[in-house]
């Protein structure tokens, strides 16, 4: 990577931590800006050094969760940046199950970009599930979003490097699914 990749990624450690600031995870403990950071981390650990992925991995939920748009984003950080982070935003002004159904269409023919940092986000998600504080029932919901969403992410990929980290993650993902539902199902 470039030194200007390093001061993008740094630039947006710091928006991130900004735009999150004062909100908690689902535990309402931990600060949420472990999760984006978590996000980054495991796609730099497993050898991604697209400048764009990353930083979009560190502000996927500022559009979401903090009020920020593709625009701000795209003007900060890259057009990419901001068509990626907007791809992974819900429309929360749609009905839940509705929103979900509607995000599982569009990243079946999102960028691989897109869908590498949708699993890994979901990988990071389920991992929290545990310690959410959710009913079994709300948990049990989650995890069968995210059978589906494997299923959305895992379309139309080819033989390259990106797709085989996505089937990857998936592979990972299905694992922890499986075990919580085991846990939720004794």
């Amino acid at each position: 990577m470039l030194s200007e990749d390093y001061q993008k990624i740094a630039d947006a450690i710091i928006y991130a931590f900004e735009a999150h600031e004062g909100a908690t995870r689902k535990d309402k403990k931990l600060p949420y800006i472990v999760h984006p950071l978590r996000v980054y981390a495991s796609l730099r650990e497993v050898g991604v050094t697209d400048c764009a992925v990353l930083v979009s991995a560190l502000l996927h939920d500022t559009i979401e969760d903090a009020g920020k748009t593709k625009e701000e984003l795209a003007q900060l950080f890259g057009e990419k940046v901001g068509e990626y982070v907007d791809y992974l935003s819900d429309d929360k002004s749609l009905p839940r199950d509705e929103r979900k159904v509607k995000v599982r269409e569009r990243l079946k023919d999102a960028p691989i970009e897109v869908k590498l940092i949708k699993i890994a986000d979901r990988l990071d998600n389920v991992l929290s599930v545990e310690i959410s504080g959710w009913t079994d029932e709300k948990k049990r919901k989650y995890l069968k979003e995210s059978e589906l969403l494997i299923e959305s992410l895992t379309n139309n990929l080819v033989d390259d490097k990106k797709s085989k980290l996505i089937r990857k993650f998936a592979e990972e993902l299905q694992k922890m699914i499986i075990s919580l539902n085991q846990q939720l199902n004794p």
